[in-house]
């Protein structure tokens, strides 16, 4: 896994998430992660360092998310998430929605498994497989105790499309004044950021530009970087996923 720090143009090397976000691992916390390009690969690479660093850790959803293989509990019982917990210190919990999908818990049950787990984290967007979008009024659904948002853009949908790389498409062709053919560029890739999410977030983000596999010019992301130069911006690469 290629992870970089970004900042006035140089590219630091990072081994972790956890530390490329600044995440204080000593310290209990939400996490939620929105946007698109990448929100389900970094939750679960995210579980994976903090399971490694000894911590325990929930991971669930306040929209929908793919149920997983294992180490799931699709349903409000604290029995199993604990018996889970302790044999493997990583849980999945959500409730079955439609084929293949969960979605989230009660409010109640969520300030449960935050009083239990060292880390909660959160898929807390949608963005139909898509690596690029806008929220409209009812996104992202962030829970109320959550310290810290990491915001997610694929690479992939530079110089796409909006009409084949982007969600919430009429959103992005308003903010940015083009039509559907429009092809994204880096400068628009940090002004959706801004004005969907970062200036609308009152907790703390980290702009997380995954998908660097898939850019041929670094240049792109420093550009990207420095349209937001008041947030922290890490680029690295899980692939091309939702």
């Amino acid at each position: 896994m290629e992870l970089f720090t970004v900042s006035a143009g140089e590219f630091t090397k990072q081994e972790k998430l956890q530390d490329a976000f600044a995440v204080n691992v000593n310290k209990k916390q939400t996490i939620a992660f929105v946007g698109a390009g990448g929100k389900t690969s970094s939750i679960y690479k995210m579980a994976e360092e903090l399971v490694a660093a000894g911590k325990r850790v929930i991971v669930t959803t306040t929209t929908h998310m793919e149920r997983p293989i294992k180490n799931g509990v699709f349903e409000e019982n604290k029995e199993k998430i604990l018996k889970m917990l302790e044999d493997y210190p990583m849980v999945v919990v959500g409730s079955i929605s439609e084929e293949g999908k969960m979605s989230g818990v009660s409010e109640s049950f969520f300030l449960w498994m935050e009083s239990i787990a060292d880390f909660v984290l959160v898929e807390a967007d949608g963005s139909k497989r898509l690596p690029l979008k806008v929220p409209n009024a009812t996104e992202p659904v962030i829970p109320k105790n959550t310290g810290l948002i990491i915001v997610v853009a694929g690479l992939s949908a530079l110089y796409q499309q909006v009409q084949k790389a982007c969600h919430r498409q009429q959103l992005i062709t308003d903010i940015l004044g083009c039509d559907l053919s429009y092809c994204i560029t880096p400068s628009d890739v940090g002004k959706l950021l801004r004005i969907g999410y970062l200036e609308k977030l009152k907790t703390p983000c980290v702009v997380y530009l995954n998908q660097l596999d898939c850019i041929k010019n670094k240049t792109d992301i420093i550009e990207i970087a420095e349209s937001l130069n008041d947030w922290l911006v890490v680029s690295g690469s899980m692939g091309v996923t939702r």
